[in-house]
């Protein structure tokens, strides 16, 4: 798995590099992974690494040439032109597909090189000529950073995982991290679910001199941009129309073949849209399900046929229920304990979406911005399945989330709904892939937060970015019904129907509510979930638990694996046994408390993976 792990420390050098290979042996890794480490003794600083090979990241560390200035990058950088075509001028070789390139920006302007940088990254400079070390994220806090600070010791990760060898008294919940993990899907902010151990905020350059850190400071206020005036709808429009098509042609370079995650919806036909010339060159897929085809996997192949795409089915198939026990459990370990069941089912489609093309182009998170779309509300559990000590961490989560939603609206999904509810599920996923989207652009950010944001306005802005460069996608109707030919009359009920669809696949399977669970129990033949399956969704664990997977569930109530203490056991066997049984639903609740369980095995006990 891709990721950076450091220390700053007054202790033994070989103390030091014990730690650190440690660390970086916890870092879940790949076949293509390459690693190595770096340590200046004498400063008391040690790093290690792992990336993907090839990637944007390979190839570290990046020095100048006196080698006195070191650069420990994570992630993707999309580079401004500009800043290319001068450093040319200067005499330096630069590829911009790769991050050597970025340690002479830094040489050029110091740290004034993070307000430069566009994508998600973090990283780590070292300036030996300074005397003086920078920890950085990007503003939105996407390319996480976890710290520890242990007295005079600083200890930094990609990977949460990766600070358990070295931090023993951090094998323990945070309980305000795991209240805010039950209620709203994640902890919230810089907490986490482990003790001692804390994000570093988005927007952040950490200055450390002499193994102290001197300076806390952020390079990014995202109240610039929700302070900027307003455009006329008309000139917002033009403007995003007029950027949109460099913005997603830049995130399809690459030296190795760019993979596009196409779905039947508006999203990602505005990248396929966009992208220039004969798009045989990108490979797409969609990924589907066991029962039938999805609205998403029919209407991409019609996509990708009318652009000229290969397309491939990449489906969760019986292998998969076959084996979720092990891919469940290393789903909860890459998504550092954040996501459970959906994190199995992630691991799986995307190692089959790495022999596609090692890099992903999705669309995500283009609802959020064009159309206000927002999946992230707290939740209590159905039953209550701690002990009434723990109740109020529960109230205190919720009202944490209230807290946040005074946010301005852009700004609640870009700067806290992506970088925590996203995280475990991209973290996941670029344990196998590096995923791009555009939509998280910088440029075209900033921009957004000067138009009217309303779902209708989203939804003429996405038609017209179409229209302008591929009308013929128009002919062709999105999962939700928009688009396609016919009368207005048609698209009217055709819409009504695909969004029925929609929401009765939710009610009827992951969201069921508990009296359809009994009827469906009783009266099997006539349930609905046997009619709305499999028409949006591709992950059925309501249908698996109570079947395929119902013996791994109650070999687990049966176990004595460590839950916390202030946890019911009694209350999650009932439960469980109610949901296997088909009396109750309680997917939601047994997904993380078997994740908490998981966690507890997985990060607490280091042997336990052998068990």
């Amino acid at each position: 798995m891709p990721g950076i792990v450091g220390i700053f420390s007054p202790d033994q050098p070989d103390l030091c590099r014990a730690q650190l290979r440690s660390m970086l042996s916890a870092l879940p890794s790949g076949l293509s992974c390459q690693s190595g480490t770096y340590e200046d003794a004498s400063a008391g600083v040690y790093v290690g690494w792992k990336c993907h090979q090839g990637a944007f990241d390979d190839g570290l560390p990046i020095a100048n040439e006196t080698g006195k200035k070191l650069l420990f990058l994570r992630g993707e950088v999309f580079h401004d032109h500009g800043d290319i075509r001068r450093l040319e001028s200067s005499g330096h070789r630069v590829d911009g597909r790769k991050a050597a390139f970025l340690i002479h920006l830094y040489e050029e302007c110091g740290l004034g090189i993070l307000e430069k940088l566009n994508g998600w990254f973090s990283g780590l400079i070292i300036d030996l000529e300074a005397g003086s070390c920078h920890l950085f994220n990007d503003r939105y806090g996407m390319r996480r950073l976890f710290i520890n600070e242990d007295g005079p010791r600083f200890f930094f990760s990609s990977h949460a995982g990766a600070l358990m060898p070295v931090l023993p008294e951090s094998r323990a919940f945070e309980p305000g991290g795991l209240a805010e993990y039950i209620t709203c899907g994640c902890p919230l902010g810089d907490h986490t679910l482990f003790k001692n151990i804390s994000i570093l905020p988005a927007g952040s350059v950490w200055t450390i001199r002499g193994r102290s850190i001197v300076q806390r400071a952020s390079y990014f206020d995202r109240r610039v941009w929700e302070n900027q005036p307003r455009l006329p709808d008309e000139d917002y429009f033009d403007h995003v129309l007029d950027i949109l098509p460099g913005i997603i042609r830049k995130y399809g370079e690459a030296s190795t073949p760019v993979g596009i995650s196409l779905t039947g919806g508006l999203d990602t036909r505005i990248v396929v849209a966009c992208l220039e010339g004969d798009l045989s060159r990108f490979p797409s897929y969609t990924f589907g399900g066991l029962y039938r085809d999805t609205f998403d996997v029919k209407l991409a192949r019609k996509v990708a046929a009318a652009c000229g795409l290969e397309h491939t089915t990449v489906v969760l198939g019986r292998e998969f229920l076959r084996d979720f026990p092990e891919y469940l459990e290393e789903g909860v370990v890459r998504s550092d304990g954040c996501l459970g069941f959906p994190a199995a089912a992630a691991l799986y489609v995307n190692i089959a979406a790495k022999g596609i093309s090692p890099i992903r182009l999705t669309a995500n998170y283009a609802s959020e911005l064009f159309r206000g779309v927002r999946a992230f509300k707290p939740r209590r559990p159905a039953i209550p399945f701690y002990d009434p000590s723990f109740g109020s961490r529960i109230e205190e989560a919720f009202h944490a989330f209230r807290r946040l939603e005074a946010l301005d609206p852009l700004s609640f999904s870009l700067f806290v709904q992506a970088p925590s509810l996203g995280y475990g599920l991209l973290s996941v996923e670029e344990s196998e892939l590096t995923i791009r989207t555009p939509f998280m652009d910088n440029a075209l950010v900033e921009l957004v937060y000067r138009g009217a944001r309303s779902y209708e306005t989203g939804v003429r802005l996405s038609i017209s970015a179409i229209r302008r460069s591929r009308p013929e996608l128009l002919s062709i109707p999105t999962d939700f019904g928009f688009l396609g030919g016919g009368s207005p009359l048609a698209r009217t009920v055709r819409r009504g129907v695909y969004l029925a669809l929609f929401k009765g696949e939710y009610w009827s399977s992951h969201g069921m509510p508990q009296w359809v669970a009994r009827w469906a129990r009783s009266l099997p033949a006539m349930s609905p979930e046997r009619f709305f399956l499999g028409r949006h969704k591709y992950q059925h664990f309501r249908k698996w638990t109570s079947g395929e997977l119902s013996r791994y569930l109650r070999e687990f109530a049966s176990s004595r694996g460590s839950l916390p203490s202030f946890f019911d056991r009694n209350t999650i066997n009932a439960m469980i046994d109610d949901h296997v049984m088909g009396r109750r639903n309680y997917l939601d609740e047994i997904d993380k408390i078997m994740t908490i369980a998981l966690v507890e095995k997985l990060f607490f006990r280091p042997d336990a993976r052998q068990e």
